[in-house]
């Protein structure tokens, strides 16, 4: 075909190859061929991305995303729409489990926080607000890999833990509860070569406590208790029991599940930052933030008036701490 003779070329033929997929994308979107250009799309992108080239099958990842922006709503159905860019993620997931560099991970990212973007602004997804939770998911998990990567090939074992931080917010939004207990109970993920276990116990104590944080924050108990649930069959009793950040999870789920304002005015204290500390991939005030949020919608403590505003600042994809 045009587009594997185009590949046998190498790198200048996948660039020309990419190009010329990329103006009939946008023609037949011109002409109202949805399902045609986003059909291009994906089978361009994939083929790029079988034959490892990278870089030319993000753009056409891009190019689909694009197209699905300059769509009308009622042109395609959301869980198609979906379905397309999940058939071009799994290929670059696939992509980047053999073959991975920091670029090509940072693009993967890239093209999942458009996506994410794009589903915020949807009808259809009604209270997703922040984005649809597969597409959440998706970019989770690149975090995730992104994390392993980091803490696998970089010498100072710090630039990790700003990706799994950004890789917990997502898999909480994209309500993947056992998924994200699996991803901090991986001991390697909170641990440099020079870290003693107790402060990768720590570590991971803070970033669980956070994770629970966030997942009430968006109203989400029943995953805030799968996830502890999870972490508990797996964890060490003596680690859930004595690590302060641990310990407070599950008296804060109770607190929140039975309606407690008075045992949850008597808690705030002992969750603000000062006892429990930030985490290091985290902004300072972060829990203060969090932790407001909770008053307001477990406890009708209300708030500043801007406090949405920081929810949505602090959830957005648009601003985890990689760019």
């Amino acid at each position: 075909t045009f587009l594997d003779e185009r590949l046998d070329q190498g790198s200048d033929g996948a660039y020309e190859a990419s190009q010329l997929l990329r103006g009939q994308v946008q023609r037949n979107v011109k002409q109202g061929n949805f399902k045609e250009s986003l059909e291009i799309a994906k089978e361009g992108a994939m083929a790029l991305f079988q034959r490892g080239f990278v870089a030319s099958g993000c753009e056409m990842s891009m190019q689909l995303i694009e197209a699905l922006e300059l769509m009308k709503e009622d042109a395609i159905e959301l869980e198609d729409s979906l379905a397309y860019i999940g058939s071009v993620d799994d290929s670059f997931e696939t992509a980047m489990n053999t073959n991975a560099d920091k670029d090509g991970l940072n693009l993967r990212i890239r093209v999942l926080k458009r996506a994410v973007q794009w589903s915020s602004k949807r009808q259809e997804v009604g209270t997703y607000v922040l984005g649809h939770p597969q597409l959440h998911a998706r970019l989770g998990r690149a975090y995730f890999a992104l994390a392993n990567f980091e803490l696998a090939n970089e010498k100072d074992g710090s630039p990790h833990i700003y990706s799994s931080e950004s890789g917990i917010k997502h898999l909480v939004l994209g309500e993947q509860p056992k998924l994200l207990a699996s991803q901090l109970i991986e001991r390697k993920l909170f641990a440099n070569s020079s870290a003693s276990v107790p402060t990768m116990r720590r570590e991971r104590a803070t970033a669980s406590l956070r994770a629970v944080f966030q997942f009430l924050a968006v109203e989400n108990l029943r995953d805030a208790n799968i996830f502890y649930r999870e972490l508990s069959c797996e964890l060490d009793s003596t680690e859930l029991a004595n690590l302060p950040p641990l310990a407070l999870c599950p008296v804060l789920l109770k607190t929140c599940e039975y309606n407690a304002p008075d045992m949850f005015t008597e808690l705030r204290h002992r969750l603000q930052d000062g006892d429990i500390g930030n985490g290091s991939g985290s902004k300072p005030g972060s829990n203060n933030t969090l932790i407001r949020l909770i008053a307001q919608k477990y406890f009708n403590i209300n708030p500043p008036p801007n406090m949405l505003t920081s929810l949505l600042s602090m959830f957005s994809s648009g601003n985890d701490d990689d760019e």
